[in-house]
């Protein structure tokens, strides 16, 4: 008999309920406003938010291309008599486009090469000119753009007020009135810099290039070495 009774108080208390913490409700929050979202529902969310954060990108980068090209149209021709850079540039592109050596080594050729390279395309008694007007107008708009998006690993979204800023800038829109190498020399800076900060190799070959716009630009190539350095580094 008291096996028995042992045997019966022993079974009842096995089949009692367990008292986990799962069942019991938590007492921060209300039991009746509780929301359970499924994993599905937590990746289509997810999905949301980066569609709608890549979509305000895009239209901040048509915003910012639109405004440059205004910009562009506005300033076109402004300055109807160039600077006498604009002959020295054209003059050593003429000479080495004729295999000819440079009478003087003050000015780097591409410049004049893409000025040059342009005029087959447009009209006018001065086909050179138009086409130095031309390639500002091209790169004016696409270096804002690139602003923007080097200042944005900065600041954020907030980049987008200081490519704004810079593009109202009196000295930048004075250059952009100009068929010289300092519009172009911007570009390819920025350009360069968005690269690297990409961690791209593409940023060598943009450092060569904005060398052969000014000597200036020079100064890009010597990034190379800390920059393999530090990537290497950081792999480690």
């Amino acid at each position: 008999m008291a096996r028995s009774r042992k045997h019966k108080k022993h079974k009842s208390s096995t089949s009692r309920p367990p008292t986990s913490k799962m069942f019991l409700p938590n007492r921060s929050e209300p039991t009746g406003n509780r929301l359970k979202m499924s994993a599905g529902e937590e990746v289509l969310l997810g999905k949301n938010g980066e569609y709608k954060e890549k979509y305000f990108e895009i239209f901040v980068i048509v915003l910012l291309l639109a405004f440059g090209t205004y910009q562009s149209v506005l300033y076109f021709g402004h300055q109807i008599v160039p600077k006498s850079d604009f002959t020295a540039f054209a003059g050593v592109a003429h000479q080495l486009l004729s295999f000819e050596l440079p009478s003087s080594f003050k000015r780097v050729p591409l410049l004049g090469i893409l000025q040059i390279g342009l005029s087959k395309f447009v009209s006018g008694d001065h086909p050179e000119l138009t086409a130095g007007w031309l390639l500002n107008a091209i790169l004016h708009p696409l270096s804002i753009v690139l602003l923007y998006l080097v200042g944005k690993k900065f600041l954020g979204y907030r980049a987008v007020w200081f490519a704004l800023i810079a593009g109202i800038n009196p000295w930048v829109l004075n250059l952009l009135r100009h068929p010289i190498a300092e519009t172009t020399l911007i570009f390819f800076i920025l350009l360069t810099f968005y690269f690297i900060l990409r961690r791209s190799n593409w940023c060598y070959l943009f450092a060569a290039i904005t060398s052969m716009v000014r000597y200036e630009g020079a100064v890009l190539i010597l990034h190379s070495p800390c920059y393999g350095y530090f990537r290497i580094n950081l792999h480690k």
